[in-house]
C-alpha cells in the first residue's frame, strides 16, 4: 500500500531549509515515530501453513530476529518479541478424543 502527501513549500508545521525541502522534514518525523522500516532483514527461519486460532487462518510465520511476521491470504502482521505476553500451544481434538479412546480402551480390557 502507498500513500501520498503534498507538502507545500509555505507551510509552517514542517519548515525546511536549503538542504532539506519540508516533504523530507515530514517523512523524517513519520519515520521517526513510525514502527516501520526498510524491511530488509531476512527472515531466520519460515514455518508455512501453520493454523492460527486468532487472528484465525493458515499463515506463513516468519521469524525475524526482533519481530515475527504473520502472512495471510487476506492479512499481513508484523508482531514485536517485546510485546508478546505469552502463547500457547493447543492440542487438536483429535489428538484429545483418540487419548480418551485409548485409555478408556486399556480400562475395559482391564477391568475383564
Amino acid at each position: 500500500m502507498e500513500i501520498s502527501f503534498h507538502i507545500p513549500n509555505a507551510n509552517t508545521q514542517f519548515v525546511g531549509d536549503e538542504n532539506r525541502p519540508p516533504a523530507q522534514v515530514f517523512r523524517e518525523k513519520i519515520m521517526s515515530v513510525a514502527d516501520v522500516g526498510t524491511g530488509v532483514e531476512e527472515a531466520i527461519v519460515t514455518f508455512e501453513g501453520i493454523a492460527i486460532l486468532t487472528p484465525r487462518g493458515r499463515y506463513s510465520v516468519k521469524l525475524h530476529l526482533s519481530f515475527l511476521r504473520l502472512q495471510g491470504q487476506a492479512n499481513d502482521f508484523k508482531i514485536q518479541y517485546s510485546s508478546v505476553v505469552r502463547l500457547f500451544l493447543l492440542p487438536k481434538l483429535i489428538y484429545i478424543l483418540n487419548a480418551l479412546r485409548t485409555k478408556l480402551v486399556w480400562m475395559k480390557v482391564m477391568m475383564r
